[in-house]
C-alpha cells in the first residue's frame, strides 16, 4: 500500500486493530527508517496495537520463513 492508500480506514479494512503489523519499505534498508517510523506512528494513532517497521526487505522477510498475509 502505498502512502496515498495509508489511512485509518484502509487499514481497518485490512487488518485488525489488536493483531500485529509489520510495515517495511519494498527496497528495505535504514534510508527509509524516517518514513517507516513516521507510518508505524500513525498506524498506532489510529488504534493498532503491535505494530513494527521492517529495516529488511520483504525478502528477507520471506526467506527466514516469518508468516506473510496480503490483501490480495
Amino acid at each position: 500500500m502505498g502512502p496515498r492508500e495509508f489511512n485509518e480506514i484502509r487499514l481497518k479494512e485490512i487488518a485488525s486493530e489488536s493483531g500485529g503489523m509489520v510495515i517495511y519499505h519494498p527496497n528495505g534498508g535504514t534510508t527509509r527508517i524516517g518514513a517507516l517510523a513516521d507510518f508505524s506512528t500513525q498506524a498506532a494513532a489510529y488504534g493498532f496495537r503491535n505494530v513494527y517497521y521492517l529495516l529488511d526487505s520483504l525478502d528477507d522477510w520471506k526467506k527466514a520463513g516469518y508468516p506473510l498475509e496480503t490483501d490480495q
